[in-house]
């Protein structure tokens, strides 16, 4: 595409971590599902628009019974407005408009026309392209529901969760987050103002939607994907009203313990995750596990759960588990609920492969909920030849991310496979506080990087 061009990719799917159930209304699953239909739960799709080469999505999940409008859907984001302080506002129709390939049999006739009556020049993404697939992956991403501040909505009786999440809920609440962030790389600024310039006028589509211009083939919409897992046993977190506001109910997949059961029981997996990334700072932990059970062999234990490749946390008892849990990090997952937030930490990735960093930055950041994320690069000079380093700042807690280049770790965040993160998104220090950053994340040291970084952020 030309680089003057206002360009869109336009997708449907059929949702991997949304589905519907009687019982419990919407249900949101934290892995991408592939045997859903077989447990009883029923589609949900999701259609996703997405500028090239600027961080903005927009989605809308429908059901097979709402008779899905694609020129509804386009019309309704194009009369959207979005701003921030490098430009005035992003609206209005693209030059051309990029549709994924699996709609092929799905849109009438008619819809084509309506793009040629409104004058969009539209086309298909080339056979493999990465550029497009990674960008239209973001709307299968989680949708985290946290009504912040907001009470407890009426009970609905005759199901087995009394606060379901309806679609018209869940839609607009995704809705709300959809924003354009002031935390841009400067050559994503640059395209903004480009694109965008002082004085742009936008055009808005002239011709009325068209109500039945797309046909569901499950067939297409219906791609597998590498992450895909199967659902064992499906476990249900029920809805809960918190100090924050209501958090609408979720389903765990491969939950082998009881619901009341202590939460390190379902996330272990997550757990020994984290713990890899913290093997320099296993005396921390030891330190906080003696003081809290006054035992003195907890060194011992670590290191012999890293001598086992970190399959199980045995032999740990369940009550040291849970203390674990808030340790290296993870009870910043239920921190959002709870309002107990867990401070600083900093993970090294450099060990980690792409699953598994994937698999961290969903919990850490609760499914993309996080207030910002960025990589931290130096305004002037060079960048570190070993180490990157990347903040997530969340709603209750800070986490730092420091990796050797060569990790695969790298390749999970360059490459769109994390939630909410944009690749190319940085915060520029100066040198000399960017290699005490650097410094302090490898030596574990969390707490004094706040200050620093304090001076750069906006709020």
């Amino acid at each position: 595409m030309s680089l003057y061009q206002r360009v869109h990719y336009f997708t449907v799917q059929t949702c991997k971590r949304v589905f519907r159930h009687p019982e419990y209304g919407i249900v949101r699953f934290d892995d991408m599902i592939a045997n859903a239909d077989e447990y009883g739960f029923e589609v949900v799709y999701v259609a996703g628009i997405s500028f090239e080469n600027l961080p903005l999505h927009y989605r809308h999940f429908f059901i097979p019974e709402s008779m899905f409008s694609a020129t509804g859907f386009l019309c309704d984001f194009w009369s959207r407005s979005y701003s921030n302080k490098y430009v005035k506002e992003i609206t209005g129709k693209p030059d051309v408009l990029i549709i994924d390939r699996r709609l092929e049999v799905c849109l009438d006739a008619a819809f084509f026309d309506w793009l040629e009556r409104e004058d969009i020049a539209y086309q298909y993404p080339a056979g493999g392209d990465k550029k497009f697939s990674s960008t239209v992956r973001h709307h299968q991403s989680y949708p985290h529901i946290f009504a912040h501040g907001e009470g407890v909505p009426e009970l609905v009786g005759g199901v087995r969760e009394p606060w379901p999440l309806s679609l018209e809920r869940l839609n607009a609440q995704d809705e709300k987050r959809t924003r354009l962030s002031d935390n841009m790389s400067p050559a994503i600024r640059e395209a903004i103002v480009r694109l965008y310039p002082t004085g742009y006028r936008p055009e808005w589509p002239l011709s009325q939607p068209i109500p039945d211009d797309f046909q569901i083939n499950e067939t297409c919409l219906c791609v597998a994907s590498s992450n895909d897992v199967a659902l064992n046993s499906a476990g249900w977190r029920p809805a809960r009203q918190t100090a924050y506001g209501f958090e609408y109910g979720y389903a765990v997949n491969n939950i082998e313990v009881p619901d009341d059961d202590p939460v390190s029981g379902v996330w272990q997996k997550e757990i020994l995750i984290a713990l890899r990334c913290l093997e320099s700072q296993f005396d921390r932990l030891a330190r906080e596990l003696t003081r809290q059970f006054k035992g003195n062999h907890y060194s011992v234990i670590l290191n012999q759960i890293k001598k086992n490749k970190y399959r199980t946390l045995f032999p740990l008892s369940r009550a040291e588990q849970n203390v674990l849990f808030g340790l290296v990090g993870l009870v910043g997952l239920v921190g959002l609920v709870t309002g107990d937030p867990t401070g600083n930490i900093v993970y090294d990735l450099s060990k980690t492969g792409v699953a598994d960093t994937v698999s961290l930055w969903e919990h850490i950041t609760n499914g993309g909920d996080q207030y910002q994320s960025f990589e931290v690069r130096p305004k002037s000079g060079i960048d570190d030849p070993a180490y990157r380093l990347f903040a997530v700042i969340g709603h209750c807690a800070w986490y730092y991310l420091i990796s050797h280049r060569t990790s695969r770790s790298c390749h999970a965040l360059d490459n769109g496979r994390c939630i909410n993160y944009e690749p190319n998104q940085s915060l520029n220090v100066r040198s000399m506080d960017y290699r005490k950053l650097l410094n302090m994340a490898l030596k574990g040291e969390s707490e004094k990087m706040v200050s620093i970084l304090n001076e750069y952020l906006e709020y």
